[in-house]
């Protein structure tokens, strides 16, 4: 890589691209309708905390 990928973005390959923004639904779900633990959400972005 030569430069930074950006946040909040799904990125990969050889070179390496940005192949879409995460949206709303990919921060509630990981896989197949699985939703991400509570615990986990806290992660989600500097500043954006959810509401329990």
């Amino acid at each position: 890589m030569t430069r930074d990928i950006p946040a909040g973005v799904l990125a990969f390959g050889v070179p390496c691209r940005v192949q879409r923004e995460l949206g709303e639904r990919d921060w509630e779900f990981y896989h197949k309708g699985r939703r991400v633990p509570q615990e986990l959400l806290k992660y989600r972005r500097p500043g954006k905390e959810t509401e329990a």
